[in-house]
């Protein structure tokens, strides 16, 4: 057996992790527990082997006047850049590359195309390269800061997601063990759920399962 614990505020998370049985759920005034068969989370079938303390990392709202000031923001960013350009997944692996430790290379490229005119290649247009060196020096001006606010939104919604998530598992869970212990109306949400989880018994085993109902 083994025991992993974690203490979030004033609330005792505890996980039991027991070799020899499957999912189970215990929850009272200080703990909920889960009992889980190793190996759940390899197959793809079952809730995930490891549960996280359930701190709640965000408590926010979005009040819908401010999602139309974001997507009017976003809209005129999108306006003030409409050169932009989509590329695929193959596109991307076979661009040429220009890496940072390239960019003396390319200083130097620019010194040496502008005093010896005579070595471009025609179908190099000079005037051209110098727009795109333009171009990229103004857009590295804000790239920054847009790859860190879609970061930070990305990891937001992970985090949203995460909790809403254990929310879901937990009530789960919960239905599991009503209807193990016949609880009126749980053991059809708990067949209904269970869904999500292919291979999960239809029927909870228990020896409260096999007794009659209610």
């Amino acid at each position: 057996m083994k025991r992993r614990e974690r203490r979030g505020g004033d609330k005792l998370l505890r996980l039991t992790i027991y070799l020899d049985s499957g999912w189970n759920y215990r929850q009272d005034k200080e703990a909920v527990v889960f009992t889980i068969t190793p190996g759940f989370e390899n197959s793809g079938n079952h809730p995930p082997h490891t549960i996280m303390n359930d701190d709640n990392r965000i408590s926010a709202a979005l009040p819908e006047e401010d999602i139309k000031d974001i997507l009017s923001a976003i809209q005129a960013i999108r306006a003030k850049l409409p050169f932009l350009v989509s590329l695929t997944a193959q596109q991307r692996k076979e661009m040429p590359k220009m890496r940072d430790r390239s960019a003396a290379f390319d200083d130097k490229c620019t010194t040496y195309m502008a005093s010896n005119p005579e070595l471009v290649p025609g179908f190099v247009d000079v005037a051209e390269v110098a727009k795109d060196r333009a171009l990229r020096d103004r857009i590295m001006e804000f790239q920054p800061q847009l790859q860190l606010l879609s970061e930070l939104v990305d990891s937001t919604l992970m985090v949203v997601n995460s909790e809403v998530w254990m929310a879901d598992l937990t009530f789960y869970q919960s239905a599991r063990e009503a209807a193990r212990r016949n609880r009126i109306g749980a053991e059809t949400i708990y067949n209904d759920l269970r869904l999500r989880f292919p291979g999960t018994p239809a029927v909870p085993e228990g020896d409260a399962a096999k007794s009659p109902k209610a």
